[in-house]
């Protein structure tokens, strides 16, 4: 019986679900989009995904705003998937690094995590994070 169970433990943590609670590269990210997108265009009719934003501890909050924009912005002119199959939300701050999640049938699918004050790095040649600075926090950052 202890063998079983065993096994029937070992075969759901196999499941595809990607957690990444530290910042990655472009790269990475770019990888897991693909994973996102991927999944994004197999849902089921009557399925949604649901991406919800989370700041990490000391965030600006107007980063919940920029990272939701910055990920729908990615999935809808990048990746051309139809917004109405997704919701948007902002969820609790993190103790640690901000994040964004994607869940597919109320289970996690994917998360991807962000330096902080930084939205997240999505394509493959990403030499330093200037460009995924927002505005507000480059501002905020010169007049020190």
């Amino acid at each position: 019986m202890w063998l079983v169970l065993f096994l029937s433990l070992l075969i759901i943590r196999q499941e595809k679900t990607e957690l990444l609670y530290k910042p990655t590269l472009g790269s990475v990210n770019l990888r897991v989009m693909d994973d996102v997108t991927i999944r994004a265009r197999n849902l089921k009719d009557n399925e949604i995904m649901i991406v919800i934003v989370r700041l990490g501890k000391g965030e600006n909050p107007k980063l919940d705003a920029y990272r939701l924009q910055q990920f729908r912005s990615f999935l809808s002119y990048q990746r051309k998937l139809p917004l109405e199959r997704f919701i948007f939300a902002q969820g609790e701050t993190t103790d640690n690094y901000g994040r964004v999640e994607f869940y597919v049938d109320g289970k996690l699918f994917v998360t991807l995590a962000a330096d902080k004050n930084l939205g997240i790095p999505l394509c493959c040649d990403c030499i330093d994070d200037s460009s995924f600075t927002p505005s507000f926090i480059r501002k905020s950052r010169h007049k020190r």
